[in-house]
């Protein structure tokens, strides 16, 4: 199998007593300077370990890199990284975790080999190619073991293909599921509507297949559902969904001449309202009224055609983050015009 031509002598063991260097990025993260990077090929690293995000500058990780370094518990691999060299992460005998980024394609051989403690390995669909023994270790009875790793991958993927071959805990990605729930009205209490979860075209099981979760799921505005994988799944998906106002009551006209006047029960909550009126039922070419205060609870519409038989109908609106939410229209009213 081809690789990486990094002119490398044999793979140097990273020292647990290296002086730690000031984390300048993100909390949790490698800093950017804390990389040894040559011609876009992560060959080394020095920083204070823990969990780790390769630099997005570089566009490959060379062999044994990592090799053999106790300081990394976490490494987080971003779609700029064309290939995971071979040995890169062998013999790190704390790392817990790899999470690969759509948009890598090549893990070569024994890339992480012997690393007992790694529980959690994400490949996306993008990888094609992984080389031999980059997930295995050596037990105590100097045999070859799979990793006790759950794999999480995309389902019908190469990386799916390679786990179920090599007998490794396979768990298919959720987060390019499709999450739909249906539009509500606010009630005053916690709304928890049905979900639609569908990927690869099947449509997914709750609590058999994911877990569910809401938030901001009591007022008008924007709520947001997050469904965890369970079981053969893992990972999450998000959706969302509206909770709008409550339609309008109570609404009565009264006919003048070439005038009528709506009027209808206050709203609750609410931010104003917005009247329609037509010549037609069905309100094609209906004209439209404004109405910015929420506590205005009547309206005269003046200029209307007399002997004519004028349909009204209104819904209320909130103003939340910016957007505007809408009740649904009222029943239509008519009244003949004077």
């Amino acid at each position: 199998m081809a690789g990486l031509e990094i002119d490398l002598a044999e793979p140097a063991p990273v020292a647990a007593d290296l002086a730690p260097l000031a984390n300048e990025g993100e909390e949790g993260e490698a800093a950017d300077d804390d990389f040894d990077i040559e011609d876009g090929v992560v060959v080394g690293y020095h920083g204070e370990g823990g969990d780790i995000v390769i630099p997005e500058r570089a566009t490959a990780i060379g062999p044994w890199a990592f090799y053999e370094s106790p300081l990394v518990t976490g490494v987080t691999i971003p779609g700029n990284i064309q290939e995971i060299g071979e040995g890169c992460f062998e013999n790190c005998p704390n790392l817990t975790r790899v999470t690969i980024k759509e948009g890598v394609a090549t893990i070569h051989d024994s890339a992480f080999y012997e690393c007992p403690k790694l529980e959690k390995v994400s490949v996306p669909g993008s990888v094609t190619e992984i080389g031999e023994n980059a997930f295995s270790y050596i037990g105590d009875d100097d045999e070859d073991h799979p990793l006790k790793a759950v794999f999480i991958v995309e389902d019908g993927s190469y990386a799916q293909k390679y786990a179920k071959k090599n007998g490794l805990a396979v768990r298919i990605d959720l987060s390019k599921a499709k999450v739909t729930v249906t539009d509500q009205v606010v009630t005053g209490k916690a709304l928890k509507p049905a979900v639609t979860v569908v990927l690869n075209k099947k449509t997914l099981r709750a609590g058999t297949d994911y877990k569910v979760a809401y938030k901001a799921n009591k007022a008008v505005g924007a709520a947001t559902v997050t469904v965890t994988g369970v079981d053969g799944y893992a990972g999450t998906a998000t959706g969302s969904f509206a909770i709008n106002p409550k339609p309008v009551k109570g609404l009565k006209l009264e006919a003048g001449a070439k005038r009528l006047t709506a009027s209808w029960k206050k709203g609750a909550g609410i931010t104003g309202y917005q009247l329609e009126y037509s010549l037609k039922k069905n309100f094609a070419s209906a004209k439209k009224v404004s109405i910015a205060k929420a506590g205005t609870v009547s309206r005269v519409i003046k200029g209307l055609q007399s002997g004519k038989k004028w349909y009204v109908r209104i819904r209320a609106n909130k103003k939340v983050n910016g957007k505007t939410y809408w009740s649904a229209w009222s029943d239509a009213q008519s009244v003949k015009v004077k």
